[in-house]
């Protein structure tokens, strides 16, 4: 489901979309299987399709594990990302900067900082589904929009608009919030000797 033709709010949508925002913030970790989609924005045809298991621990850890038809796996720790490729055998690690967010990054943001990295405004789905828009006050950011779907207060999907002409669609299932995770949820299990590609 698209939402590219959702409508925006008026009136006192500031301040329900404050209200909407606090409710997906109220989480501090959570689960999921997802289904993700990627298009491209003018034709809507499909360039990618793939699937896997996403985690995340506020305030600053978060796992995207692909299954189908890869098999990676990134890993956000603090400022440090982590993304190994176990069919290739190779790991890569980001340096990420503070002042250049990625479009995951609401998840562990609180309230104060993602009012500081984005426009938040409401907007009108349906009587039983609500939604954010989220676009980011940087203009040199590499997307300029991200669609958050809300139904019982979780997160239902995300779309994410890219300068490039790319959308991602990402469904979640099993969503699972507020649980204690294992101690070893974030680390990667890697083969001995592997050696780490440093991209500045």
């Amino acid at each position: 489901m698209s939402l590219v033709c959702a409508s925006m709010v008026f009136g006192n949508q500031s301040d329900d979309a404050g209200a909407m925002l606090l409710d997906a913030l109220n989480i501090n970790t959570m689960t999921a299987t997802f289904s993700q989609v990627v298009r491209n924005i003018e034709t809507s045809k499909e360039v990618s399709v793939s699937s896997g298991r996403m985690s995340f621990a506020k305030p600053n850890l978060l796992k995207w594990a692909y299954d189908e038809p890869i098999n990676q796996i990134f890993i956000k720790k603090n400022q440090i990302i982590y993304m190994f490729d176990k069919d290739l055998l190779q790991l890569s690690k980001l340096n990420q900067s503070s002042s250049k967010k990625t479009p995951f990054d609401f998840m562990t943001l609180d309230y104060r900082d993602l009012k500081t990295f984005y426009t938040i405004e409401k907007l009108n789905i349906s009587d039983t589904v609500s939604g954010l828009s989220l676009k980011p006050k940087n203009e040199i950011s590499d997307h300029y929009q991200v669609i958050i779907v809300l139904k019982d207060k979780l997160i239902h999907q995300i779309e994410i608009f890219y300068r490039i002409g790319r959308v991602i669609e990402i469904n979640f299932e099993k969503v699972k919030v507020n649980l204690t995770f294992s101690k070893n949820e974030f680390d990667l299990d890697l083969p001995s000797n592997i050696a780490i590609e440093e991209i500045k």
